[in-house]
């Protein structure tokens, strides 16, 4: 008989969550130190920022084999393996001074990361019901803008030691390990008076419905895009407004980024609607958001405009997670997750040379927001209007 899944599993899930982001989030404030501590290798102001990127490049390259991975060994295993790599390899930097051995060490950490993610994602929908998934994925949401800020202070807390000290922070791998190990079990589709029925054997009974596939990708690609642009750019946005003092552009990203808390609180009152009308939602704030940067002339006006887009942050990644998990069947779901993680996280890396192109094409950071913003505009009013005559 299966395993029921409450409290334990969920918080367990919502801790595995965070670390994927740790490797933004615990080290940019050690971005300019590795920067001067490695200035003379070689193409050091390339490749020093990939102590922060690789990881999430690794994301998007391995999701899908993690995925095939979860669904023929087993998401526990995995996952387990997975959470000891992270803190071990996550730990490797404090013991080399070359930037190649760094660079190796942080492609390995973004392995664990793909695998831990995907087998993360996978275990929402293997553990809860549609309704509980979704107001369990929105408390995600909720805990995402805290985890942030709180990994961000002590990664420049520690910086101000010594260039690896924020790599500590992944000591926080072990006891998720701990807890993954005493309250997360493998999920059973099906038992029989005999055996029971496992999500490897499904695997081996069914093709992949990549007709599922087709129709996820290209939504989640396109959603990706739009929510990294504001992610990454944000203080190139306050940038373009006036701010020139990095610590008052970190105190107003941190400040904005607490309206996400309440695009998780609206999701998770709304987590019962369709899911192209969450989606319709998200990308309608996006497009007001990005219109707004573009119109603003002000900092209070340009900081409205992008907590909108941080509010809207929290309604389209859960509603694209669930989305993933309730359309794929239980024996390919971890394969599912997994496309599902790589996709999204390519859309981090099409982000940002897009905008570009844009801001060359527009003449400015906020009118290339601003075609976004029109962008975003037209596809909420025709994912609405789609939905709509489906169900007509």
């Amino acid at each position: 008989m299966p395993r029921a899944a409450g409290t334990s599993q969920g918080i367990t899930l919502i801790l595995l969550s965070m670390l994927p982001i740790l490797a933004i989030a615990g080290l940019v404030a050690d971005l300019p130190v590795l920067l001067e501590v490695f200035r003379d290798t070689p193409q050091h102001e390339l490749l020093v920022p990939m102590v922060l990127t690789l990881p999430s490049l690794c994301i998007a390259l391995f999701s899908s084999i993690a995925g095939v991975v979860a669904d023929r060994w087993g998401r526990r295993p995995l996952l387990l393996l997975a959470l000891a790599g992270f803190s071990l390899l996550g730990l490797a930097p404090l013991l080399f001074s070359s930037l190649t051995a760094v660079l190796a060490s942080r492609f390995l950490v973004g392995l664990a990361e793909a695998s831990i993610l995907t087998c993360t994602n996978t275990l929402w929908g293997d553990y809860f019901p549609e309704d509980a998934r979704r107001r369990w994925l929105g408390y995600q949401q909720m805990s995402g803008p805290v985890s942030n800020a709180l990994l961000a202070l002590a990664g420049g807390a520690l910086a101000t030691h010594h260039w690896a000290s924020p790599f500590w922070l992944y000591l926080l791998g072990l006891p998720t390990l701990l807890l993954a190990f005493l309250f997360l079990h493998e999920p059973v589709r099906a038992s029989s008076a005999n055996s029971a029925t496992t999500f490897a054997a499904t695997h081996e009974q069914s093709t992949f419905p990549w007709h599922i596939a087709r129709r996820i990708a290209p939504v989640t690609l396109g959603v990706s895009i739009v929510f990294f642009m504001l992610t990454i750019q944000q203080g190139r946005v306050f940038a373009a407004l006036g701010v020139n003092s990095p610590a008052l552009s970190g105190q107003l990203i941190m400040t904005v980024s607490l309206a996400a808390i309440a695009g998780a609180a609206c999701f998770n009152a709304l987590r019962r609607r369709p899911v192209a009308q969450l989606l319709s939602l998200g990308l309608g704030c996006y497009g007001v958001s990005y219109v707004g940067i573009w119109m603003a002339h002000s900092v209070p006006a340009g900081a409205v405009a992008s907590a909108l887009g941080q509010f809207a942050s929290s309604i389209v990644l859960p509603a694209l997670i669930a989305w993933t998990l309730t359309s794929f069947p239980p024996g390919h779901r971890g394969r599912g997750a997994g496309l599902w993680g790589a996709v999204f996280f390519a859309g981090q890396f099409v982000s940002a040379p897009l905008l570009t192109l844009l801001e060359h094409l527009a003449d400015g950071l906020p009118t290339a927001f601003g075609f976004v913003g029109i962008a975003a505009l037209i596809a909420a009013f025709t994912t609405l209007w789609i939905h709509r005559e489906e169900r007509t």
